[in-house]
């Protein structure tokens, strides 16, 4: 493997498998279970969960996930992640969760404060911190505007939910594609560029 630069990064989902494991030999229960309890429940999440083997039957009530035009139909694969992205949500959830999240409801402020201090360069325009991304973009991918950061996270098939604290807005949403991996940030430069109008 070639060695990562000094204040650059290299991503794995890795970590977050072990995670998911460790969360299991934690609480006593699958990951799905943890995350109905200490997530979903508190927040009253009805409609996400995790994507398991339980849930195959549910896989066509999901939103297409392209490859360019074609579909890809691959509910097994899409079973095996879980703890490292396989949770199935609605928009409007996850932006109630991302709400919660960087408002302190779920985790404690000062935990937020240390995830999102030291990062490391992944790719233009991404930053990793401890389990979160930052899009800080250079200006002359704005037109030379200076746009505010968005924290968060992304997602191998488009999906983006993302929050700038400095313009209070919270992006989430997905383009369900897997071939383009600049339009979702092309999504979120935009809505930063509107935002910034108001």
């Amino acid at each position: 493997m070639k060695p990562v630069k000094r204040g650059s990064s290299l991503y794995s989902d890795t970590g977050y498998q072990l995670l998911g494991v460790l969360i299991e030999q934690v609480d006593g229960v699958s990951f799905s279970d943890s995350l109905e309890k200490r997530i979903c429940e508190p927040l009253g999440l009805s409609s996400t969960y995790v994507f398991n083997d339980s849930c195959l039957h549910k896989y066509s009530e999901i939103a297409v996930m392209l490859n360019g035009k074609s579909p890809l139909r691959i509910p097994l694969a899409m079973s095996s992640v879980q703890a490292d992205g396989g949770i199935a949500s609605t928009v409007h959830e996850a932006s109630l969760f991302l709400d919660a999240f960087f408002s302190g409801e779920i985790f404690p402020n000062f935990m937020l404060k240390e995830i999102a201090t030291d990062w490391h360069r992944i790719f233009q325009p991404l930053e990793y911190g401890t389990g979160i991304m930052r899009i800080a973009l250079p200006s002359f991918m704005t037109g030379f505007k200076k746009l505010p950061e968005f924290l968060g996270h992304s997602g191998a098939s488009g999906t983006v939910m993302f929050r700038s604290p400095e313009l209070g807005l919270t992006v989430v949403g997905t383009v369900n594609q897997i071939r383009n991996r600049s339009l979702p940030f092309k999504l979120m430069i935009q809505c930063g560029l509107i935002a910034m109008k108001r």
